[in-house]
């Protein structure tokens, strides 16, 4: 395992391991993969933007809320002193910076990761927004659904597709792991830590195109570890 100490900041949640972001997890699960050591730093909502901010992070682009804004994933490299936000950067950026570790093709991958991703936030995002909601700490969720809610123009119980929707997701044949193979996991899990293990949509989800979700969830798990990290109060000064 490489010594070198990486910071994934993650939004903090009321699940048992905290760890719940779908696009974090795409980070998570490339770390776990590649056996590169990091700590997890965790942060509640309205603790990301000033902590960003703090490190010199830039926001992204958050394709609901149309608008740049301060979001996780967020990488520090306390080796090389770089801050990083977007997963599709940082998986680029470990690829480039670890190449004796496995390679997942993520340059290869990057275009079908953004299509992929689009697709199926249209498909699952109506249906899992609730729910997320009721898995953030208790004092930020009243912020979370107003900023949203606003946003989208509607309540976020409103914004659930009728149940036919559930199915129509991308099919992906890929025999080679690869950091495409990366983002579904990273969205089918955080389906199943949001919606739950045994709600409809996950069910659906795990009988999709002849169980080929199922297998590749069931050969995930074992890149699922999430340490216990530190909460934002007991960090110290990352930037230079």
């Amino acid at each position: 395992m490489s010594a070198t100490k990486l910071i994934l900041y993650d939004i903090t949640s009321v699940l048992s391991d905290k760890a719940w972001s779908r696009n974090v997890w795409r980070v998570r699960y490339l770390l776990n993969i590649k056996g590169i050591q990091y700590q997890t730093r965790w942060l509640s909502h309205p603790e990301i933007e000033p902590e960003l901010k703090r490190i010199g992070a830039s926001p992204t682009s958050h394709w609901m809320l149309k608008a740049e804004t301060y979001t996780l994933p967020v990488m520090y490299d306390a080796s090389k002193k770089t801050v990083l936000s977007d997963s599709n950067t940082i998986a680029a950026y470990l690829e480039e910076t670890f190449p004796e570790t496995r390679s997942l093709r993520v340059a290869q991958s990057i275009e079908f990761v953004q299509s992929f991703g689009a697709r199926l936030n249209e498909s699952l995002f109506p249906l899992l927004v609730a729910p997320t909601a009721e898995n953030l700490l208790p004092e930020t969720r009243a912020a979370w659904r107003t900023k949203r809610e606003k946003a989208y123009g509607t309540t976020l119980e409103a914004m659930a597709e009728p149940d036919t929707k559930r199915a129509e997701l991308l099919k992906v044949v890929d025999d080679e792991l690869s950091y495409r193979d990366v983002a579904i996991a990273a969205t089918l899990i955080n389906a199943r830590r949001v919606g739950g293990a045994d709600s409809d949509i996950w069910r659906a989800l795990m009988e999709a195109h002849e169980g080929r979700w199922r297998e590749l969830m069931s050969h995930f798990a074992q890149w699922e570890a999430v340490d216990v990290g530190i909460d934002s109060s007991c960090t110290g000064s990352t930037s230079s």
